[in-house]
């Protein structure tokens, strides 16, 4: 999860919403592209 993280902000990309922790199977992050689009990156 951590190098897709700093990939995406590397991007353009800034955090919405972080959901459970880095290294839970269930959790994912909420991401917002330059273009204000949200996307999600998930385990």
């Amino acid at each position: 999860m951590a190098p897709a993280h700093e990939e995406v902000l590397g991007l353009g990309a800034t955090v919405l919403q972080q959901q459970y922790a880095a290294t839970d199977p269930e959790g994912f992050w909420v991401y917002a592209d330059p273009a204000g689009h949200p996307f999600c990156l998930c385990w």
